[in-house]
């Protein structure tokens, strides 16, 4: 059965629960914070409901949350000559394992990695102190609350003016839309992590793009659950259907053009918005008929195989890591593992790390966070080829030595290791020969000077 069907199916005989619906009814469900005239390309509130309500969406969405959480963070420093430094437990890495009282750095992570994936952002609020260097506390705000301002705006969520130049309309500000009122953040307090966006157009290039909702398109049932979701929370209407009303020994009542004309004109000059007509006139006697079953019994949808690894390709994950039955050799799992590391986890990791690294002011020192990767089996090399590729690199160095080219402590500097204060250790081979021979000849000669004398 299709969405159509599941939806629009049962016209023919009406279920005792179908009653005629007015204006003055309220929705079958009702979700707040979303203008309808803002201008986003996607409804963020239909896609957390997505998120919430489809199974399918809320596990692919949670296994990619939680591998990127889970990977080890530390802080490193890089080096004027292209090393980096691991810096230990810094002051930082102790607020990113505990932002705030709610949460562990697992679970906050978690929460930052699914509203990335889900809404193409991830508003991160910072309560700073005076004489601090880094954050008190670092907490998850609701993406749809959270509306960015440009410096030319012509509304209070953030539309950008007609005919204004995205090069030079800069982000001012962001508002926070909490109990029917609007809060300013400044943006030197929010880590505003989003997703690429390259069309700079309207409000979407403030906002980022949802890979959500470019998977959901690609996906029939998934993409005629969105457009009915986004229909319902756009215009607050109620799923139903229009029937035309016919009474036994009646003709149909027919409205002249001219008067249906006239009508239209007259409401609509009360008002219209952003071009849209909001008022239609119809000569025909018609009647809206109110489905009243709630939008949660069209919501648990059953995907195919096929359909549940398109959705998987859609985040650049293999569906054989959820489970799939195809394919799923151990060679085929071990390799689809790591093509999703390096396709999937590990853009997403870096993008929000050097989000935080940017927000604490530590990319300033060139010190960045970095996920330490050491730990995950998959991306290790098989430890007999590593260790004959680490056993060439020494005799290759020290070739290098004994032909007089390169000193001890680069050797080190090359193998990773560090590197000795002793002198001898930045000399070349030839020139240490060298210095102990002057040495031994300076100690021969002082007796001769003494008995001289």
């Amino acid at each position: 059965m299709t969405i159509k069907e599941i939806i629009f199916g049962r016209n023919k005989e009406l279920p005792a629960s179908h009653t005629t619906w007015s204006i003055g009814q309220p929705a079958p469900f009702n979700l707040t914070y979303y203008n309808p005239n803002f201008g986003k390309k996607y409804n963020s509130l239909v896609l957390s409901e997505m998120y919430n309500r489809v199974g399918a969406v809320n596990a692919i969405i949670n296994f990619i949350s939680t591998r990127c959480a889970e990977l080890p963070v530390q802080h490193v420093r890089y080096l004027s000559n292209g090393k980096k430094k691991v810096l230990g437990e810094t002051e930082q890495i102790k607020r990113l394992q505990n932002p705030n009282p709610l949460h562990t750095q697992n679970t906050y992570l978690e929460s930052v990695y699914a509203n990335l994936l889900i809404h193409g952002n991830s508003p991160i609020w910072m309560f700073a102190v005076p004489g601090f260097e880094i954050p008190q506390r670092i907490e998850m705000l609701p993406p749809t609350q959270i509306f960015a301002i440009p410096e030319q705006s012509q509304d209070l969520y953030g539309m950008p003016k007609i005919g204004a130049d995205p090069r030079f309309n800069a982000l001012d500000h962001y508002k926070q839309y909490l109990n029917g009122k609007f809060i300013r953040i400044e943006k030197e307090e929010l880590i505003y992590i989003k997703k690429m966006n390259p069309n700079r157009e309207g409000a979407d290039w403030y906002y980022g793009m949802s890979p959500l909702y470019a998977a959901i398109r690609n996906v029939d049932i998934l993409s005629g659950i969105y457009d009915t979701v986004n229909t319902v929370t756009q215009y607050k209407g109620a799923l139903g259907f229009i029937k035309k009303i016919s009474r036994s020994g009646q003709l149909d009542p027919m409205m002249d053009p001219d008067e249906k004309d006239k009508t239209e004109e007259k409401l609509l000059s009360y008002g219209t918005k952003s071009g849209q007509r909001s008022v239609f006139v119809t000569p025909y006697d018609l009647q809206w008929v109110r489905m009243d079953s709630p939008l949660s019994d069209f919501m648990p949808v059953e995907m195919d195989e096929k359909q549940f690894g398109h959705l998987c390709n859609q985040f650049m994950i293999a569906d054989v890591l959820l489970n799939s039955k195809l394919a799923s050799t151990y060679n085929n799992v071990k390799e689809a593992e790591i093509k999703s590391y390096q396709n999937c986890f590990m853009p997403l990791v870096q993008n929000v790390l050097n989000a935080h690294s940017v927000g604490f002011g530590m990319s300033a020192r060139n010190e960045w966070f970095e996920a330490d990767y050491s730990g995950v089996a998959c991306l290790q090399e098989d430890e007999k080829l590593k260790y004959e590729a680490l056993e060439a690199k020494r005799a290759y160095y020290q070739n290098l030595y004994d032909a007089g080219l390169i000193t001890k402590n680069q050797i080190l500097s090359g193998l990773d290791m560090p590197e000795r204060t002793e002198p001898e250790f930045n000399e070349l081979k030839g020139d240490e020969t060298n210095t102990e021979t002057n040495q031994g000849t300076e100690e021969t000669e002082e007796p001769e000077t003494e008995s001289n004398s």
